[in-house]
């Protein structure tokens, strides 16, 4: 897969990730989580989150080999990593699309300034390029932010619990059976 390049008028630049971004894209995930489900998961559970133990799972998502799997990080101009898009193969392998959106997050301070849609235009790009032409994502029903998966014409098809330290909750499927809306958009 070959790294890819885009720039909004904020000079965010989305490239493939690496595995020495592992601790970078591990701060992101635990600063977005108690920052953006404040109220909506348990303040426990978020303090209980570690850029550490995060790093070690980036880093795990980074070494299997062959799998797929690929990471895309948003960097501001100064070249910090500002959010990030993990992706790969549906993992429970018998919903109708192929490829799955594991993660997407932002740090709030980019965020509705057009980096998630630069994120989700990188990763349909890397499944259409690899034949893949369907994608879900899974997203917290009560997380205000799934309106973003709507705007991107993601369609709502199914809801499931997910239990997150030891409280279930509800979660959303949104999917893309067409990638062309995404991909032809102008104005990012």
């Amino acid at each position: 897969m070959s790294t890819q390049i885009c720039c909004t008028a904020d000079q965010i630049v989305i490239r493939e990730g690496v595995i020495s971004d592992a601790g970078e894209i591990a701060r992101v995930d635990v600063e977005t989580w108690r920052a953006c489900y404040r109220g909506i998961i348990t303040d426990k559970y978020l303090r209980s989150l570690s850029v550490p133990t995060q790093t070690d799972l980036c880093r795990k998502l980074f070494s299997i080999k062959n799998s797929g799997r690929f990471i895309f990080v948003a960097e501001s101009e100064r070249g910090e990593i500002v959010g990030y898009a993990a992706a790969g193969p549906e993992r429970k392998r018998g919903a109708r699309s192929k490829g799955e959106l594991y993660a997407i997050y932002i740090l709030p301070e980019f965020q509705r300034k057009g980096t998630g849609r630069l994120l989700v235009r990188s990763v349909m790009e890397s499944f259409e390029a690899a034949g893949v032409r369907s994608l879900l994502v899974w997203v917290l029903a009560a997380n205000p932010a799934r309106n973003f998966y709507r705007e991107l014409g993601g369609k709502s098809i199914r809801t499931r619990p997910i239990g997150i330290g030891g409280i279930y909750y509800s979660e959303t499927c949104y999917e893309w059976t067409d990638f062309d809306p995404v991909l032809r958009a102008k104005g990012d």
